[in-house]
């Protein structure tokens, strides 16, 4: 059974350490943080740990999020049960938007990494929408932006040798969860080798294989499992662009 998203107003302090996204938001005029200042027809923030799934595959869309603390991954399943990861969501990101004159979601919504999220309910959305132009023009950007970072995501996914196409996830994601170290950045965020392997379209033995690669060149270190630190950023760019 999906954990239960637990709602309560979220303090500062309890997720020290994880990048605030509010200043550079396109929904801070809209957004209320948390339940002890509620706003109209707004997005109101709720905490969100680890595993937490906000909206199931198939499931009706009720809500529009986006992600204030944290990270959140887009997870898509076949009739195989086969799992890919279509995106991960760091702050600022809105998500489910695109969804929301959907019958059903097209993915699973999990939480990565616990934070914090905001959410507004769909009839609220679709309300606030027909009365502010502003509110409207707003999802409009978050949609466009985000319908430009799916086609990129899928040209890159697509396009050069499966060394390219590991070389420019990493830089992505470090550009998006990375946090810098006397060593190199490291990218803050948990992957296995399958969900890699499922974003650029490859076999999760050619990852871990390629992988291997730049560990023994000393252009990637592995901290631990699934968590990585770029050590050579510099090659890791010249690789993905040959």
């Amino acid at each position: 059974m999906p954990a239960p998203l637990m709602i309560h107003k979220a303090t500062a302090s309890e997720f020290r350490g994880l990048r605030p996204a509010c200043v550079d938001c396109v929904l801070r005029q809209f957004c209320a943080p948390g339940l002890g200042h509620p706003r109209a027809a707004g997005f109101a923030q709720h905490k969100a740990q680890k595993g937490t799934v906000l909206y199931l595959q198939g499931s009706n869309p009720e809500r529009v999020w986006t992600v204030c603390q944290g990270s959140a991954k887009l997870v898509h399943s076949d009739r195989g049960g086969q799992e890919d990861v279509l995106a991960l969501m760091g702050p600022g990101t809105v998500f489910g938007h695109e969804e929301i004159f959907h019958a059903s979601h097209g993915a699973t919504a999990v939480i990565v990494q616990s934070g914090v999220i905001a959410s507004m309910r769909k009839d609220a959305v679709i309300a606030r929408m027909e009365c502010d132009a502003a509110f409207a023009r707003m999802l409009y950007s978050a949609l466009a932006e985000w319908s430009e970072q799916m086609m990129r995501r899928a040209t890159e996914s697509s396009r050069g040798t499966s060394r390219q196409r590991l070389a420019r996830l990493l830089l992505r994601l470090a550009g998006q969860f990375g946090a810098p170290t006397p060593e190199g950045t490291r990218i803050t965020m948990v992957l296995q080798r399958r969900e890699i392997a499922g974003m650029i379209g490859l076999e999760p033995e050619t990852v871990t294989r390629l992988l291997g690669g730049l560990f023994d060149e000393g252009i990637v270190r592995e901290l631990r499992r699934g968590e990585f630190l770029l050590a050579d950023p510099a090659r890791l760019h010249r690789m993905a662009h040959v």
